[in-house]
């Protein structure tokens, strides 16, 4: 793939202008508004270096935010991470131009004595892609929240640490990296695998139409409530496949009534217990999707078309840990949307390179 280029002091003029979303709320007693505005602004401009890093743009010998010692040492591993990470999206396809990171304060917490401090700070990321087409969404989006401690040094504030709160069960979005998972058994008996390769020309799998559902109003659905969940529905902590069925439920699929336990029923009640297992779990819904006929498993993730769904076994322990729905499909590739990030348009090809080990189950709804 021929990489286009990018103007980078035009980039750099409208990041550092969109960049700067930080809210701050009215400081308690024990810490002054300047306070404040310089922790919120030291965490804003970390995560925008760290999501920076993983662009075209030139790159610094590592983060250039005022830290401890003890954290400039760790960071610098993450430093050696995120550029081999950017090196190998670049060969995928050409990978990141530029990012815009905001930052909301949630939660600032002063000690006393005015030496430390402690910073909730939810991140809003968009990385926009190098390569699109015309039809292609030209950024992946997602939220994470992170806390940060700070300590007041001889020159003012300096993170001490960070920690980003990332969710169970879900993928970690670019900027962020997991433990490796290990790679166990077999696959269990009845599940059908996708694999990764991509189908010879002439060998993919052809979406059919079914009247009976609306694949639009999943997508559209599903791109909605990306970014705030839709009210009339409660969130989990682990929140992929309630989204998935919520956005299902939107495109036509019809409750099935039956013993909430059972992998052949699947509704949303009012109360967990009046949920079935498969509204929400990831494994369950597996088993009633492709029980009841709704969906078949595809011999490729590629395969997949618009308003498929895919699922993923991070560990290879033969429980499905994550669901996501493909919003949309161009010539680069295809664009994921899920819960637990959340994230948007997340491209397929990324998302295999950061799960190396991860089992794929493509739906086709």
């Amino acid at each position: 793939m021929r990489c286009k280029t990018v103007t980078i002091g035009a980039v750099l003029a409208t990041t550092v202008s969109l960049a700067m979303g930080v809210n701050v709320n009215a400081a308690p007693p024990n810490q002054s508004a300047d306070d404040a505005r310089q922790i919120s602004e030291l965490s804003q401009r970390y995560l925008q270096q760290r999501a920076d890093r993983l662009t075209n743009r030139p790159q610094t010998a590592g983060f250039t935010v005022t830290t401890t010692t003890e954290l400039s040492n760790e960071l610098k591993g993450d430093t050696a991470r995120l550029d081999e990470r950017r090196k190998k999206l670049q060969d995928i396809d050409c990978g990141f131009s530029h990012a815009e990171v905001a930052t909301t304060v949630e939660k600032l917490d002063v000690a006393a004595n005015g030496r430390r401090a402690t910073v909730r700070v939810l991140e809003s990321t968009k990385l926009y892609f190098q390569v699109t087409d015309a039809s292609s969404p030209k950024f992946e989006w997602f939220a994470l929240p992170h806390t940060l401690e700070l300590v007041r040094g001889s020159s003012g504030w300096q993170l001490a640490e960070v920690k980003a709160e990332l969710t169970t069960g879900a993928p970690a979005p670019s900027t962020q990296f997991t433990s490796s998972v290990p790679t166990t058994g077999q696959a269990g008996p009845g599940k059908t695998r996708s694999d990764v390769a991509k189908p010879a020309d002439g060998q993919r799998a052809q979406k059919v139409i079914t009247a009976a559902y609306d694949y639009y109003a999943m997508a559209e659905y599903a791109k909605r409530y990306v970014y705030s969940s839709n009210p009339a529905y409660r969130t989990y902590d682990q929140d992929c496949t309630n989204f998935i069925s919520q956005a299902m439920r939107a495109g036509g699929w019809e409750p099935v009534d039956g013993d909430r336990t059972s992998n052949g029923a699947w509704y949303y009640g009012n109360w967990t217990w009046t949920t079935s297992y498969t509204w929400a779990g990831a494994e369950n819904w597996y088993w009633f999707a492709t029980g009841s006929g709704r969906t078949w498993i595809l011999p490729y993730v590629y395969d997949m078309g618009f308003a498929d769904v895919l699922q993923a076994d991070w560990d290879r322990d033969n429980i499905v840990d994550h669901t996501m729905l493909v919003t949309q499909v161009d010539t680069v590739d295809r664009y994921l949307t899920y819960h637990s990030g959340p994230e948007l348009n997340k491209r397929l090809a990324h998302l295999i390179n950061e799960n190396p080990n991860a089992w794929w189950y493509s739906h086709r709804t």
